[in-house]
């Protein structure tokens, strides 16, 4: 445990970093971090401290030694840019999937957005990840939430889940293949797009939100009858060198969703660029369906 000063300390230095955003204090914003990674060092090995903060998804519970739990206590936000994307998106009632959830940042922002008329079904295989996303939940005492303890795969049945060491700071990082960064295994349930939506009876969707670390085409396939029919905005990520593990790369997608008639846009600090070409820098991709023929038609 650490002691009462270090815990005052922390608190002081939260408080203070929380106050300057990306863009109304772009050079505080930076200085803060910079403060951030000299007292709190990605592989700094003292005791961990755990808190519950408010923060721009709802109330979460975060701890010094986890990526995006310590992103979420001196930041007071995880993906500034993508949460105000969805936000954006998303209305009262809206019908919403979130593949691969992690601790729930995404899965609260798409909770509060959508209210209590609404439903978000969060999909993530890991269990201990997946323990802390419903405590997550509950603290908010979300009703509309529907939490699925699995991995969204091209078929039913279970497969070993490499997972990080418990002392990685990136503790979501998993994967269905292995890698040398994760050297833990766990055995987890998969299903296919066809079961997910039959098992919880799926009957509209505005909204596939995927972070799958390099399966995410796999997941977009998997999910293609859902987009289909009934046309959500689809948020994913892509690494390279993640997608290609999967033997997948950002082309497949492409040509997937194109051919569905849809736009795709680089995200990027809350911005969207139009993407031309098939090639694309890390980061997330933002896809919304096209304008119908009909409705370009003359007259």
């Amino acid at each position: 445990m650490p002691s009462v000063k270090a815990l005052k300390t922390l608190m002081r230095v939260a408080s203070f970093t929380r106050r300057y955003d990306r863009h109304g204090s772009p050079v505080g914003y930076f200085l803060a971090r910079k403060l951030v990674k000299v007292l709190y060092p990605k592989r700094h090995r003292g005791p961990q401290v755990s808190l519950v903060v408010d923060s721009a998804h709802g109330l979460m519970n975060v701890s010094t030694g986890s990526l995006i739990e310590s992103a979420i206590l001196f930041q007071g936000v995880w993906e500034a840019g993508i949460t105000e994307v969805m936000s954006g998106f998303l209305k009262p009632g809206d019908a919403c999937l979130d593949i691969g959830a992690n601790v729930g940042a995404h899965t609260l922002t798409m909770a509060r957005a959508v209210g209590p008329k609404g439903r978000v079904i969060a999909l993530e295989p890991h269990p201990v990840i997946c323990g802390k996303l419903l405590r997550n939940i509950a603290l908010n005492g979300l009703r509309n939430v529907v939490v699925v303890q699995a991995a969204l795969w091209s078929e039913d049945g279970s497969r070993t889940l490499h997972v990080a060491d418990e002392t990685a700071h990136n503790q979501g990082r998993s994967s269905l293949l292995p890698a040398e960064d994760l050297p833990g295994e766990t055995r987890v349930r998969t299903m296919t797009g066809r079961t997910l939506v039959r098992e919880l009876g799926i009957g509209s969707c505005n909204l596939i939100k995927i972070d799958t670390e390099g399966a995410d085409f796999i997941a977009l396939s998997q999910l293609a009858d859902v987009i289909t029919g009934h046309r959500p905005c689809v948020i994913f990520e892509h690494r390279q060198a993640h997608w290609a593990e999967f033997g997948y790369a950002f082309a497949d997608a492409v040509q997937l969703l194109q051919g569905l008639n849809y736009d795709m846009y680089w995200e990027k600090h809350g911005i969207l660029a139009p993407l031309e070409g098939q090639s694309l820098p890390a980061g997330n991709v933002v896809c919304v369906p096209g304008m119908p023929t009909w409705a370009c038609s003359a007259g």
